[in-house]
């Protein structure tokens, strides 16, 4: 007897991003465990700048952080908010904070040092840290000069691991914007790989 066997077709979480796409690996897994999101139900926005907001989102997501028996948080962010409730978290954590004026400006472009500095406390406070003590990270990018200070030990720790040596070639361009899909295969390979 002849037996028909259906074919599953495994499709793409997205549209805009195929399989080839060299991050799909970590947004495939980022938003399947709720990490992450697409700027929309059929879109990623792979190339898209990640904001300061999403990007702690996404960092409290995948620690799983709860429990901030506060409602203080940003001037800047209200209950209205998007990720008010993940930013309130990690405001509490010690993940974030604000700038002179009390603000988180959860909507601005996450910058490469910003998000480094974001990571490595997250991990300092999952007790994961990932101090690098030899200087000499630095001394493979071209730009370590221009690490603002308060990135210089985050940026040590960071740079130290292979999911950021991958996406960082030669200058870490401190001050460029992080895309979403950058975010997300950092995201992924330290929640997932360095941990």
């Amino acid at each position: 007897e002849h037996v028909e066997f259906e074919t599953i077709e495994h499709k793409s979480l997205f549209n805009d991003i195929g399989f080839d796409h060299w991050a799909y690996k970590a947004i495939e897994r980022n938003c399947l465990q709720d990490i992450m999101t697409g700027v929309s139900e059929t879109e990623f926005g792979a190339e898209k700048a990640m904001t300061r907001g999403d990007f702690t989102a996404a960092v409290v997501n995948g620690l799983v952080l709860h429990n901030a028996a506060t409602d203080d948080t940003f001037a800047d962010v209200t209950k209205n908010s998007p990720n008010y409730k993940e930013i309130k978290l990690a405001k509490y954590w010690g993940i974030v904070s604000g700038d002179e004026f009390g603000n988180f400006r959860p909507n601005d472009p996450i910058t490469r040092a910003e998000a480094m500095v974001i990571l490595n406390k997250a991990m300092e406070l999952m007790k994961q840290p990932m101090s690098a003590t030899d200087d000499s990270v630095l001394s493979n990018y071209t730009d370590s000069d221009k690490l603002p200070d308060y990135a210089v030990d985050s940026a040590k720790a960071m740079l130290s691991q292979r999911y950021f040596k991958e996406i960082f070639s030669g200058e870490i361009e401190p001050n460029k914007i992080l895309t979403r899909a950058e975010a997300s295969w950092i995201i992924y390979g330290v929640l997932w790989y360095e941990v």
